[in-house]
């Protein structure tokens, strides 16, 4: 059963994850499945990819770099001791955030907890689907199911906007800012 999938922009595929543990990459150019070597170990909640390597949210956040045949042993990636225990989202642009489902958000940095602090909206107690920040983006989107709404805020925590999408049930969300974000991938 897959659980979980994310782009790996770097190859054009897309990672799928099993509640087995197992990693698939899917190629739509070549239309091809392939089975991924993968050490992961532990329950995984969320996935990332940046810059070649691929980014767990588990226990820990932990680092995967790319290989020819899939992903090689993982590096824990917080070095601080900070705990990932009510995390439930991960979006990475260089810095990784962490995201909880009564609407916090943490920031690390080289694996070292930031301050960062989002500023406080009409729906942030409940529950967060989504956290996304797009590399070359200056804004972290954050989809909320509960309420139905994708908040936008600039990369210092500052509110943005707030788009309601009432006449939908929102399952998970891609941020493609080519489009209007508000609507595009919304599913």
């Amino acid at each position: 059963e897959v659980t979980l999938g994310v782009a790996d922009t770097d190859h054009g595929e897309i990672l799928w994850y099993s509640s087995t543990g197992s990693l698939t990459a899917f190629n739509g150019e070549k239309n091809s499945w392939n089975l991924l070597e993968f050490d992961g170990k532990e329950s995984v909640t969320d996935l990332a990819w940046y810059r070649d390597a691929l980014y767990t949210l588990g226990s820990t956040v932990t680092k995967y770099k790319r290989s020819l045949t899939g992903f090689g042993r993982g590096q824990m990636w917080i070095h601080d001791g900070s705990t990932t225990s009510e995390a439930k989202n991960l979006a990475i642009d260089g810095a990784v955030y962490l995201a909880v489902a009564d609407g916090g958000i943490s920031k690390f940095f080289a694996g070292t907890k930031k301050d960062f602090s989002i500023e406080k909206f009409s729906n942030d107690a409940a529950r967060i689907l989504r956290l996304t920040a797009p590399p070359d983006s200056k804004f972290l989107y954050l989809v909320n199911a509960a309420r139905r709404t994708l908040v936008v805020f600039d990369r210092l925590g500052k509110l943005i906007t707030q788009y309601e999408l009432l006449d939908r049930e929102i399952h998970d969300a891609y941020i493609d800012e080519s489009f209007n974000p508000c609507f595009n991938g919304i599913f």
